[in-house]
């Protein structure tokens, strides 16, 4: 479901892959985002309505949702380190998302901040 509300959002996305963490702190959406350009504006835009698909559509408040970026179409079999992904730091300056981070080539994005970029979580 989370997949499919990504690709209707931008033409840009040539696919998707979505995974979850729970732990006792709660739960986190891990995404993988393929695209057909590796422009950071491009991207960027692209990313923004992504975001906001992800946290309509998921059916539990993430803790963060952290995002990987690849120019690449997706892979057969995703799994969360099988490709060559993007610098997100570009990215995240231009979506000026407080409080979001980069580790090892993700853009972690805290619940917070999408709640104040995208209004209150309301289970799907």
């Amino acid at each position: 479901m989370i997949e499919l509300a990504i690709l209707d959002a931008s033409d840009h996305f040539t696919g998707a892959a979505v995974f979850f963490n729970q732990s006792a702190g709660g739960g986190s959406v891990l995404v993988n985002l393929y695209l057909d350009t590796d422009d950071p504006g491009e991207v960027a835009r692209a990313a923004e309505v992504a975001l906001e698909a992800i946290w309509e559509t998921v059916t539990f408040k993430p803790v963060s949702v952290d995002v990987a970026f690849a120019a690449t179409e997706k892979p057969d079999d995703p799994t969360r380190m099988e490709f060559n992904a993007m610098d997100p730091l570009p990215i995240g300056e231009i979506l000026a998302l407080d409080g979001s981070y980069v580790v090892r080539q993700l853009l972690m994005i805290p619940g917070g901040t999408l709640a104040h970029r995208f209004g209150d979580w309301r289970h799907p």
